[in-house]
């Protein structure tokens, strides 16, 4: 999809210039005549093929985008454009677009889509996007320059915030297990103060938000995002029946009706995880807007990637709250049993049990090969070493920097 841009060309102007032609040398003035004749015998073959505006069909398929992906997002990018429409048969559209950054994003998102509800309308139509720079062009696109989106995110990984990681927010629990908290103090660091009111979320909750962030990490921060419940539940590595439906849509209810508060050095969050979410009960599609307002725990060294296939085969959810802990070290530094009982959130009562499952959580992720070995000495103190399982850039971060040459 082409960029259209519109020229003239003084010296071939009609009229005004003929009498200037008429002056030139012979041959300097033929070539600019025939050169003339051409465009204008281009001009009137265009002429033919009238373009008109093509309100009724334009009000559908507008509709239908509005819909679709909701009123804001459809405003923010489809308001200000010009719609035209080929007199002939098959209906060739053309919507123009005021900069280039919003021809190219809407290409990038909603390319397929727009076909896809224009095929409906026209079976044969195509689309064209261009650009008719406005006035304000200039102003539209450095704004748009300072859209802020959520990290890329490679398609084999997720992400976890590494403050969350390290506290109770998502615990190590079961779903019979959750409880309604009202501004309850969480377990975290010591750098970190988390306060949460709502029904407690666990990992469960914790995978459907990584994945939220995963698709949403393709739009601007705090723009609707539309995913099919079927591809969230295939994401996850969950079946697609009527439970996998039901316990989906109540996981994405928590994330939206629980608020926390996130306090750390660099800054203090109250709100929730998302904004809202609507789903379509005829095509089983989700909606949902991320909070933008989370950014600043998504800054450099605030959050860690980790194996996405790998974490879905894990079992038990204490095994999956130490991944994420675990993950987020290149070289974990010994724990006390006591800490990590109470940074989970385990329900365990007594730290002899707790012990027990914390051993039988560890040598799951040995034999999964999140980790290479692990101990627990006289101390209580929890060893782990994680081998072959950390990333490159962790790798690269424990490598011992070279010496500066000398020169002799």
């Amino acid at each position: 999809m082409s960029e259209e841009t519109a020229y003239t060309n003084p010296a071939l102007q009609p009229d005004e210039n003929e009498a200037k032609l008429a002056f030139l040398p012979r041959d300097i003035a033929a070539p600019l005549q025939s050169l003339r004749a051409k465009m204008q015998t281009k001009t009137s073959a265009t002429k033919t093929e009238t373009i008109e505006q093509p309100a009724p069909l334009w009000e559908t398929l507008s509709g239908r985008l509005r819909e679709h992906i909701g009123a804001a997002t459809f405003n923010r990018w489809f308001e200000a454009i010009t719609a035209t429409l080929s007199a002939e048969r098959p209906h060739s559209l053309r919507l123009a677009f005021p900069t280039r950054f919003k021809r190219d994003w809407v290409e990038q998102h909603y390319d397929c889509l727009i076909l896809a509800f224009w095929r409906e309308i026209e079976p044969d139509g195509i689309i064209h996007l261009v650009v008719i720079p406005s006035p304000k062009a200039a102003g539209e696109e450095l704004k748009k320059a300072q859209v802020i989106y959520f990290p890329t995110i490679p398609t084999e990984t997720r992400p976890v915030v590494n403050e969350i990681a390290s506290s109770a927010l998502f615990a190590a629990i079961q779903g019979k297990d959750r409880q309604w908290l009202r501004d309850e103090a969480i377990a975290s660091t010591s750098d970190t103060v988390v306060r949460f009111t709502g029904e407690q979320f666990n990992q469960d909750d914790h995978d459907v938000f990584m994945q939220l962030v995963s698709v949403g990490s393709r739009y601007p921060a705090g723009e609707y995002v539309t995913a099919t419940a079927h591809s969230l539940l295939k994401a996850l590595g969950r079946g697609t029946g009527k439970s996998q439906h039901d316990q989906l849509e109540a996981e994405i209810k928590r994330l939206k009706s629980a608020t926390f508060e996130i306090k750390t050095r660099r800054f203090t969050y109250f709100g929730n995880l998302i904004h809202d979410a609507k789903k379509d009960e005829k095509s089983g599609h989700w909606t949902f807007r991320l909070n933008e307002n989370l950014m600043p725990l998504y800054g450099v060294d605030g959050y860690t990637l980790i194996d996405w296939e790998q974490r879905k085969q894990l079992k038990g959810d204490l095994a999956r709250w130490l991944q994420l802990e675990i993950a987020r070290h290149a070289k974990p530094f010994p724990v006390k049993v006591e800490t990590l009982h109470r940074l989970s959130g385990s329900r365990n009562k007594e730290l002899r049990d707790f012990r027990r499952k914390l051993k039988s959580a560890l040598d799951t992720l040995k034999t999964a090969g999140h980790i290479k070995e692990w101990r627990i000495d006289e101390t209580d103190l929890v060893h782990v070493a994680r081998g072959e399982a950390i990333t490159d850039s962790q790798r690269r971060h424990l490598a011992p920097s070279k010496p500066p040459s000398r020169e002799r």
